[in-house]
């Protein structure tokens, strides 16, 4: 009996009660008695008192007091003395019977009752949102091999997405490099599945991966025997198989995409695509920082879906849409869209994984059975040895390309701004300033960019990649088509731009003569340019090499990285060409990639040699095995020096240390400050499709050479803020309780919680208070996630986010208030609370649903007026009585509270095909809001109504919300 009671908890609602009981028992006003003979147990039920007595069937709970048939008899002592008397000695022999109990229920109420400090229960409720116990009945069903070789930082990590999926209907998750996200993430997608299907939905799920990483996602799929449709993002663009594509995105309800920061164009045809989904929930993958730029969390926020994104986050979507784009996003937006986006993020950074392999080192192991943890980094630089004819000519190089016209960007170009631009506020002469200061820039930083890389690339620019092939003698270099060859376009005639401008331009960009002028004045120019790139020595090649080879002598595998393929394919041919046995593949085709895979993964081939690789390969894969990392060309942004490094900076990486090598550039040939910048607004243009020439910014930019210690500096520091400056996640402000210098809990309390899963049913803190407030944690289990409740006051509105409810707990007992004591006005102020955890429950639905619900409520308000107005009663009653419900009227709560959750998902489900119908009809024009469909539904009440009758027939309901708290904290005024 007392270990019943002990695995089921007792009411909070009834904690008053049960407190008055307790001290009635301790005052020696109640006894009580247990029946001792096990062997034949004890049924009867009576209630003896001085002048009546009470004997029957039923017990006394709700059921055998009201709902249920029962027998029962009650006789006093003046209107039946004989039965009274009869019954009564019944009674008394039964007591006599049994033995003493009242210091055991004594013990069993304080048990039941007990108290923890508030640091317990801070600890226990922390525990349940960090480390994933609940979900492990999710994960005990998978019970496979991999799973059981995940790492616990796994683990955590698909509790933590399993959490936001079900709070904020998508998830972001953008772990440190090489944490294995995609071993983590096909066993989410494969739980997910399971808890989709769980709610009667077929969970049909789609992944979209870069080509590189298909070939790991379908094996780790494999291993978490998770069911996907894997679809390579180059399908979105080419439009090949549309209708198939059309036909998986109509049926998914599990949408995962992999390097999500492809899909940043909001113009691109795989970009409007990827809004064609009827998805429930989507899951982002990267593991590139995605908030450091404001374009960036504009998009996704896109990705996340409107209808997942708070009113604020919209009304800066909607805002922003009606400005100019080359405009910079204003601070108080930008903070807005990151908090928000914060909110459905997982993010580790490398020294917090470092930290949770401190906890259980020997919990991480990689394939081979060596402990992990993120290697680390040995920054070096190495000199190109130019000699000073070679830089002579660079310089010149750079003068000759300062007089270009930059019509090679121009030709043929309408000249005019567009309405939606006007509106957006960019004049036409903001417009003709950037386009002639940006034309000559880029044609300058492409030909400066690929003389970084090598002679043959910037051949290959300004000849075409057949006559830089022949004239480097390069053996192999399978090309489908052939790139560059700026001069045989400038030998032919340019069309001159058209100008739809009023304000006043240059002669050589109206009048025919001077634009040819113009167009020959370009072409002499770079064709001086590419003889003096002819008078080039290859010392700068050659001291590439030469490295490779130093290094191969020390190193058993190499990843070397260049933007230019010529180049690759020409340092190929002089490495064997020096070195005709060593191992040098060329990761630019197919079967080079495949090759490279192979041998530098976890638990590959393990062949030493050098990888010559593209940037293609330099985000996504496992090259683990390498243990040095050459840049080639100097990187012009940031992002592509993270993600090459990447490759190997990974924890499960062999080897206790990686180098990184980057190349020291002569003056002359080095990086400048505005090819960075320019390098930065050509990675937005790729992204976002920015079609405006650059902004006035870039005219201001100062030309200043950037050597290699100051991009490794810069590189270091970035790393540094990222992994040392506040994790921007959801679960940030809630790990900072119980981790880092303000800790509210100290680390053995919360050890002790994480270490194990200890029921506290009823087990509540009481804290002194300067005014009355509640914290509840309610468990998360196979139906539902954890949650966090705070009440501000019994009179006002509950927080429900984690963030608000960790920074109200943080502000009410940083002070380290005194534990006060469970009396009843503390157990009566506790009721009273939670009483108003159903309502809460409510508005932390996620937002989605919540939508769905005020959707279903609007919709279904038109209906009853349609069903009035044709005098129908039986569709009037339906209505009536799903409005009452919606709108929470205590007539139509009489039975309990519905399954919110379901009824959400059930609407949803009814008004698919109307809402597939509107996306095919806007054809990807941008994220749809649910609010949108509502002409069309209103207009199919015919056709939904039956359904609608159909399908909310039976609605389920929830269990009591109290029975789930497992942790909670009462602030009681002090007395």
């Amino acid at each position: 009996m007392e270990q019943y009671w002990l695995d089921r908890g007792i009411s909070l609602r009834l904690s008053a009660r049960l407190v008055h009981f307790r001290e009635q028992v301790r005052k020696g006003r109640i006894h009580a008695r247990i029946w001792s003979q096990d062997y034949r147990p004890l049924h009867a039920k009576i209630y003896l008192g001085d002048r009546a007595v009470t004997l029957g069937s039923s017990n006394f709970s709700r059921n055998g007091l009201e709902r249920q048939h029962e027998a029962n008899a009650r006789f006093t002592a003046t209107a039946e003395p004989r039965r009274y008397r009869e019954t009564a000695t019944i009674a008394q022999a039964y007591w006599e019977h049994g033995r003493d109990y009242t210091q055991g229920l004594l013990a069993l109420l304080t048990n039941l009752l007990r108290q923890v400090t508030w640091r317990e229960a801070l600890a226990r409720a922390c525990a349940e949102l960090l480390e994933g116990d609940w979900a492990r009945e999710y994960l005990a069903e998978a019970d496979l091999a991999s799973f059981r070789a995940l790492w616990p930082s796994q683990r955590q990590g698909i509790a933590q997405a399993l959490y936001l999926l079900e709070r904020q209907g998508a998830v972001l998750i953008a772990d440190a490099t090489g944490s294995g996200k995609t071993r983590m993430g096909a066993h989410l997608l494969r739980i997910q599945q399971g808890r989709l299907q769980g709610m009667g939905r077929l969970p049909r799920s789609t992944m979209i991966t870069p080509k590189s990483v298909a070939r790991e996602w379908t094996q780790e799929a494999l291993a978490a025997d998770a069911p996907l449709d894997l679809v390579r993002e180059g399908l979105l663009s080419s439009g090949q198989q549309a209708s198939w594509l059309e036909d998986v995105f109509r049926r998914t309800r599990l949408l995962a995409v992999d390097e999500c920061h492809h899909f940043l164009n909001p113009r691109s045809q795989r970009t409007r695509r990827l809004f064609n989904h009827l998805a429930d929930n989507v899951v982002l993958f990267t593991a590139t920082p995605i908030n450091r730029d404001a374009d960036d969390l504009i998009r996704v926020a896109e990705l996340l879906g409107a209808d997942n994104l708070q009113e604020s986050a919209l009304e800066v979507l909607q805002r922003l849409s009606r400005r100019a784009e080359y405009k910079d996003l204003d601070p108080q937006a930008a903070r807005q869209l990151r908090d928000e986006i914060r909110t459905f993020t997982v993010r580790r950074t490398k020294p917090m994984f470092n930290a949770l392999i401190d906890r259980e080192p020997d919990a991480y192991r990689d394939q081979a059975g060596r402990r992990c943890r993120y290697p680390e980094h040995r920054p070096r630089s190495y000199d190109l040895r130019e000699p000073d004819a070679d830089r002579t000519a660079a310089q010149r190089i750079r003068e000759l390309l300062d007089s270009l016209y930059g019509v090679l960007h121009i030709a043929g170009t309408p000249l005019r701004i567009s309405e939606l631009q006007r509106r957006r506020g960019l004049s036409e002469g903001q417009y003709r300033d950037q386009l002639l200061a940006a034309a000559p820039a880029l044609v300058r930083h492409r030909v400066l960019a690929a003389l970084r890389s090598s002679r043959a690339a910037v051949v290959e620019h300004l000849c075409g990649t057949d006559a830089a092939r022949s004239e480097f003698r390069i053996r192999a270099f399978p090309k489908a088509q052939g790139t560059g060859a700026m001069l045989d376009r400038l030998a032919s005639p340019l069309p001159r731009p058209r100008n739809h401008l009023s304000v006043p331009l240059p002669e050589w960009l109206t009048d025919p003569d001077a634009w040819e002028t113009a167009c020959a004045h370009d072409r002499q120019v770079l064709a001086e340019v590419l003889e003096q790139v002819r008078s080039l020595s290859a010392a700068r090649e050659q001291a590439k090499v030469e490295r490779l080879l130093s290094l191969a002598a020390h190193h058993r595998q190499i990843l070397a990285f260049d933007s230019c393929l010529i180049t690759l394919a020409y340092l190929h041919d002089l490495l064997l060409a020096q070195e005709p046995g060593l191992p040098v593949w060329r990761a630019t085709e197919d079967a080079g990639r495949e090759a490279v895979l192979d041998a530098f993964r976890p638990g590959g081939e393990q062949r030493q040699g050098i990888a010559l690789c593209s940037d293609s390969l330099a985000e996504g894969v496992n090259l683990q095995a390498a243990s040095a990392v050459v840049h080639l060309d100097m990187p012009s942004v940031i992002r592509a020096a993270e993600q090459r490094t990447g490759r190997v900076d990974r924890m499960d990486s062999p080897h206790p240390e990686v180098e990184i090598w980057w190349p020291r550039d002569a003056l002359e040939f080095a990086l400048e400050t505005d090819d960075r910048f320019i390098g930065r607004a050509e990675t937005v243009n790729e992204l976002l499709g920015g079609n405006l020439p650059l902004p006035e910014a870039f005219q201001r930019q100062p030309r200043e050479p950037v050597d290699a210690q100051t991009l490794i500096s810069e590189y270091e520091s970035r790393a540094k803020h990222d992994e040392d400056g506040e994790p921007q996640d959801a679960f940030a402000r809630v790990r900072g309780l119980v981790e880092g210098a303000e800790a509210l809990v100290d680390p053995e309390t919360y050890d002790y919680y994480r270490q194990r899963s200890v029921r506290v049913f009823s087990r509540v803190s009481v804290v002194e208070s300067r005014a009355g407030w509640a914290f509840f944690c309610m468990a998360g289990g196979t139906d539902r996630a954890p949650r966090w409740f705070f009440f501000p006051g019994i009179g006002r509105a509950p927080l429900t986010d984690v963030d608000g409810v960790a920074e109200a707990l943080r502000e009410r007992l940083s002070e380290d208030p005194e534990d006060g004591e469970l009396d009843e006005h503390s157990a009566e102020l506790l009721g009273q609370f939670v009483d108003r955890l159903p309502e809460a429950e409510w508005q932390q639905l996620p937002l989605r649903k919540r939508r769905a619900l005020e959707e279903m409520d609007y919709v279904l308000g038109k209906f009853q007026e349609q069903a009035s107005n044709d005098r129908d009663q039986d569709r009037l009653d339906t209505y009536t009585e799903l409005l009452n419900l919606l709108r929470r009227k205590p007539s139509a709560l009489a039975a309990g509270e519905p399954d919110w959750d379901a009824l959400a998902e059930g609407w949803l489900e009814l008004i698919r095909p109307y809402w597939y119908q509107h996306l095919l009809e806007s054809r990807g024009r941008g994220p749809m809001r649910l609010r949108t469909l509502r002409p069309a539904l209103i207009d199919a009440e015919r056709e939904l109504g039956p359904q609608i009758r159909e399908r909310f027939t039976q609605i389920p309901l929830r269990g009591a919300a109290e029975d789930r708290v497992i942790a909670a904290i009462l602030g009681v005024r002090s007395r």
